[in-house]
């Protein structure tokens, strides 16, 4: 009976520990090295490079207001992760929040915010958020820095 009893709650914390989300919690320190950078270019510069990286990234632009700073874009894209994802044809909804503030003359603070709504397909011929979550890998936000920085090189 003992033996029956050790080998259920092995599976029990096993199956506990692999539910468990595998991306730690940034603390907010953490999340805003990761999203905000200064870019040695003009506040105009920036501005219009992250407006055409976000096109050529198939997003499409929400609002932008240029005196305060401030883009909102957005892009849907099917997951196919797992087979789940193909089987109940969900669906993924990208929000990108750009934050643009001129520091100095030739310097521009842009901080980004990434979150991606994690949605299922319904018989009524919709999709209902299922899940969303603000992105919090380092990778990715390096990358559309890169993407900027690239954009600003070649306007130059």
């Amino acid at each position: 009976m003992k033996k029956i009893f050790y080998i259920l709650t092995t599976l029990l914390l096993f199956l506990t520990l692999s539910c468990t989300s595998a991306t730690p919690t940034l603390t907010k320190e953490q999340y805003r090295e990761y999203t905000t950078r200064v870019i040695n270019s003009d506040y105009k510069t920036v501005f219009k490079s992250v407006l055409s990286v976000l096109q050529d990234q198939k997003y499409i632009i929400q609002n932008s207001d240029f005196n305060n700073g401030l883009i909102n874009a957005e892009r849907e894209s099917k997951l196919n992760d797992s087979l789940v994802d193909v089987i109940e044809k969900r669906r993924s909804n990208m929000k990108a929040s750009f934050l643009l503030s001129e520091k100095e003359p030739k310097k521009t603070n842009v901080r980004v915010t990434l979150q991606e709504s994690k949605k299922g397909y319904y018989t009524n011929f919709s999709y209902n958020v299922i899940d969303v979550v603000n992105i919090q890998k380092k990778e990715v936000y390096d990358n559309i820095f890169n993407e900027i920085n690239k954009e600003i090189e070649m306007n130059k």
